[in-house]
């Protein structure tokens, strides 16, 4: 059984989508408490969440046991991809919405990748100091770029533009970002956004990450030492990256000097919280991952193979990609319903009033008010594709009690 890309990528969106909205909700909470590092953390719902959605849908048991707040928000997911099939009736709206989803990510890509060369051409003039860092005067401030083998560059005047002290700092910043592997974090993210380019949701995602991840570096900083916090701050306003210059680099990690910079001068003033309130705070970053993604994998209803669920005759297979039931007892079908004869005798098809299309390949296209009886079971629908070879094939139909059949 098939299961929709559009479907696919929706259920993606929606389960990453609410584990940003949770995100931005509990991150400056959770950073006052526990401290910039374990704020950072948090973002780690966010794939796990798209991770769960791609196992496989948990048994009715645990369906039952989750939190039934959490699975009716969950289940908008349902209903909104239910709905999108109805108003792009066929197959060919879904593969023009695939074509346009997969020219966007390529277009983004190609757009970040030109952007990466740009900056990463910009350094050719890059030259290796003694201390293992490398100067260059194409950039303002201090940066840390490439993924496998990342490296510290610095401005060509760094000795006059900061104190030592201010250059011991700056440099344990960058190495927090080398040891994290925030590079790396960076350029996941950004190939996600590719993915996800239409969630406006994503490019104020990404922003937030990099500056918590900023905030984690600066705390990282302090940690062996709390001294120094002037000497910081004074560093950080001496580094005034320009914006068109971290505009150019979308993978790689920079001071940032807009508005945020702001805010992490304002953090500096504030102590590191004690090992108790850090330590709460991972249990509570823990459990918060783990439940957040939990509750995304139990609101994910069981595979739609309805023929393992109300098959009587052996001899018909009927499948569909999602299976819900209604509170009247209906069950909803969606997503390449199919229904397929092994025998000689074919579903039963009526259809009062509608029309019928004789295609030039053999099928047969009925729309209107269709019925479709097989093996003890009627399906209603809207429309239906009756292949030569007697397959029947709809983008939904819904299963009627038996009293509503007749």
């Amino acid at each position: 059984m098939s299961v929709s890309p559009m479907y696919v990528i929706a259920e993606l969106t929606v389960a990453a989508s609410l584990a940003i909205f949770v995100v931005g909700l509990t991150r400056k909470p959770l950073r006052r408490f526990a401290g910039a590092q374990v704020g950072y953390l948090l973002w780690l719902l966010v794939p796990a969440s798209a991770l769960v959605v791609s196992l496989p849908a948990p048994s009715q048991s645990l369906e039952a046991a989750s939190l039934t707040f959490p699975r009716l928000v969950l289940s908008a997911l349902p209903s909104a991809a239910s709905s999108e099939k109805h108003v792009y009736a066929g197959a060919d709206y879904a593969t023009v919405g695939v074509v346009v989803w997969a020219s966007g990510c390529v277009l983004i890509f190609a757009f970040m990748v030109r952007r990466q060369r740009a900056f990463i051409r910009s350094l050719r003039n890059v030259t290796a100091a003694q201390d293992g860092t490398y100067r260059s005067a194409s950039v303002i401030g201090p940066v840390l770029v490439g993924i496998w083998r990342p490296r510290i560059v610095l401005p060509i005047d760094f000795e006059n533009m900061y104190t030592p002290e201010e250059r011991t700092l700056v440099l344990a910043h960058e190495e927090a970002h080398k040891k994290r592997f925030d590079v790396l974090v960076n350029g996941i993210a950004t190939i996600w956004l590719c993915l996800f380019w239409f969630n406006p949701l994503m490019y104020w995602a990404i922003a937030r990450l990099r500056f918590d991840q900023e905030l984690a570096c600066d705390a990282a900083v302090f940690v062996e030492s709390d001294t120094g916090r002037r000497r910081y701050a004074e560093a950080l306003l001496k580094t005034q990256l320009a914006a068109d210059s971290a505009w150019r680099m979308p993978i790689g990690c920079h001071w940032q000097s807009s508005h945020p910079l702001k805010e992490r001068v304002a953090m500096l003033k504030h102590p590191l919280p004690g090992f108790s309130r850090r330590l709460s705070g991972i249990v509570l970053t823990s459990v918060l991952i783990t439940s957040g993604s939990y509750v995304v994998w139990a609101a994910q209803p069981e595979p739609g193979d309805s023929g393992e669920q109300h098959q009587e005759d052996p001899q018909i297979e009927f499948s569909a990609d999602r299976v819900s039931t209604l509170e009247n007892g209906d069950i909803d079908y969606s997503g390449n319903v199919i229904i397929r004869s092994k025998s000689t005798d074919q579903p039963r098809v009526t259809i009062n009033p509608g029309t019928i299309d004789n295609r030039p390949d053999g099928s047969t296209v009925a729309v209107g008010a269709v019925r479709i009886s097989f093996a003890g079971l009627v399906l209603k629908t809207d429309r239906a594709i009756v292949e030569k070879d007697g397959t029947i094939r709809m983008d939904s139909a819904r299963a009627l009690q038996t009293s509503e059949s007749h």
